[in-house]
């Protein structure tokens, strides 16, 4: 009976600042996920508002142009939510040279473990995992220079599950900048059946709705058309299915500071100081951007203001992570009930904007050989 083994691959390897990591995985006899960690030191006196995610510009499952995986860190991370239901593992600290990590999980299915789905280096000539990135280097706003270190965690049998029906893929399909007004329509591959689909629109401080105000997904002009919500009833949908996901860091901010909580739709949050005789609590929202009052006693006694960067730990929940809004295919662990684009000669998904400026973004799981 094979059995399911937790194998680290590397262990803290060294990135420079700006790198390419990559590692082979030729000769496993079968994954059925990869956990990519990546750490590094922040400068020497923070980290304001730069977490790792946004400094991952993409992880890849490559056989030579073929492509089995492709994502951004900040894709990664919320194709995770949608896989876990939760935030996954993060340690997120701005205070100086502290040391923050993330953990990105490659899902070949739909959970650790699933005998069905996983992924067969045998099937393929070269099977590489590459982890391209570029830290930002700073004293105050990023990371120490040579600081970043990766480690390649495997999720592997010692020899292969039978009766296997194919691994997850997961890449982008499109990406664009919103514009004020019109329909944007991404033609989607219609090769392989689909698990979910995922929507981010990013743009500091302004609602996902107002980027992005009607979601539509049709197959061949309307002749069958699965989705067809404004953007605020497809939140709604994300917000029954998944339910909240809550985020957890440490800032080092002071009175005012306005740090993001990763989430489009913050409903509940709580902030609160480290410090001895300070005070902290969050007295304003901007989307996902929680301004904070900070307030430090004296003994005299004195109330004031505080002008000095304190640590604090910030506690938000709320729907769609990292603006990223899913489309989930019947039930995730029912392969019957995902969407087959068997016989299907097109399919697009159509955006209808509201606003200019968002970073758009279209990727998705699809069940690949």
């Amino acid at each position: 009976m094979p059995r399911l083994r937790y194998a680290v691959f590397r262990d803290r390897a060294v990135l420079t600042d700006s790198d390419t990591f990559e590692f082979s995985l030729s000769g496993l006899q079968g994954v059925s996920a990869l956990d990519i960690v990546i750490r590094a030191t922040n400068g020497a006196t923070s980290n304001q508002g730069v977490p790792i995610s946004t400094d991952i510009d993409k992880i890849e499952v490559v056989d030579g142009s073929k492509v089995i995986y492709s994502l951004s860190g900040v894709q990664a991370r919320a194709l995770n939510c949608y896989e876990m239901g939760r935030y996954p593992t993060i340690l997120a600290d701005e205070r100086a040279a502290a040391v923050q990590e993330e953990i990105f999980r490659i899902s070949f299915g739909r959970r650790v473990g699933d005998p069905l789905y996983w992924f067969d280096p045998a099937r393929y000539a070269n099977p590489m995992l590459r982890v391209t990135l570029s830290l930002t280097i700073s004293a105050t706003a990023g990371f120490a220079t040579g600081t970043g270190r990766v480690s390649v965690i495997g999720h592997v049998w010692d020899q292969k599950p039978g009766g296997r029906l194919g691994c997850m893929i997961a890449k982008e399909y499109k990406s664009y900048t919103s514009v004020a007004s019109g329909d944007d329509r991404a033609n989607l591959p219609v090769d392989l059946p689909y698990r979910m689909l995922i929507v981010r629109a990013y743009e500091t401080a302004i609602a996902w709705h107002t980027d992005i105000t009607q979601v539509k997904l049709t197959l061949d002009n309307d002749s069958y058309v699965p989705l067809d919500v404004r953007a605020e009833q497809l939140r709604n949908l994300n917000a029954e299915r998944f339910g909240l996901f809550r985020t957890s860091q440490v800032l080092f901010r002071t009175d005012a500071d306005a740090p993001e909580c990763w989430l489009a739709y913050p409903i509940e949050w709580a902030a609160n100081a480290l410090q001895d005789l300070d005070i902290a609590s969050v007295d304003a929202q901007t989307i996902d951007q929680l301004t904070l009052q900070l307030i430090t006693l004296a003994a005299t006694p004195t109330v004031a203001k505080s002008t000095t960067d304190r640590a604090i730990n910030l506690i938000a929940a709320g729907y769609l992570p990292h603006f990223a809004a899913c489309i989930p295919f019947g039930q995730l662990d029912e392969p019957a009930s995902w969407l087959s684009p068997e016989g299907v000669g097109k399919m697009e998904l159509v955006l209808t904007q509201g606003g200019a400026g968002a970073a758009v973004s279209i990727f998705g799981q699809q069940v690949g050989p």
